[in-house]
C-alpha cells in the first residue's frame, strides 16, 4: 500500500554523505593539530582553526549519533563513546 523504500534510500544516502564528512573533517583536524603542534611559532589563526576544525568534527560526530548512523566498517571517530 504504502511504498517507503525511496525514504529509506535518501536516508542511506545521507547517512554515506554524513560518514564521508565526518571522516575529512577528522582528517583535517588531525592535519591542523599535527602542524600546531609542529610549529614552534605558533600563529593565533591556527590555533582558531584548528578550534573550530574540531568544533565542526564535534557537530558531525553528534549528528551521526542522534540519526543512529552506523558505519559498515568501524570507523574510530563513530563508535568512541561520549
Amino acid at each position: 500500500m504504502f511504498n517507503f523504500k525511496p525514504k529509506l534510500r535518501l536516508r542511506k544516502q545521507t547517512d554515506q554523505r554524513l560518514l564521508a564528512q565526518i571522516d575529512a573533517a577528522k582528517k583535517h583536524w588531525l592535519w591542523l593539530k599535527q602542524t600546531e603542534t609542529q610549529d614552534i611559532d605558533v600563529d593565533p589563526l591556527l590555533i582558531n582553526q584548528v578550534k573550530l576544525q574540531r568544533a565542526k568534527y564535534d557537530f558531525l560526530f553528534v549528528e551521526a549519533r542522534h540519526r543512529g548512523t552506523h558505519a559498515t566498517n568501524l570507523h574510530e571517530g563513530i563508535t568512541r563513546r561520549l
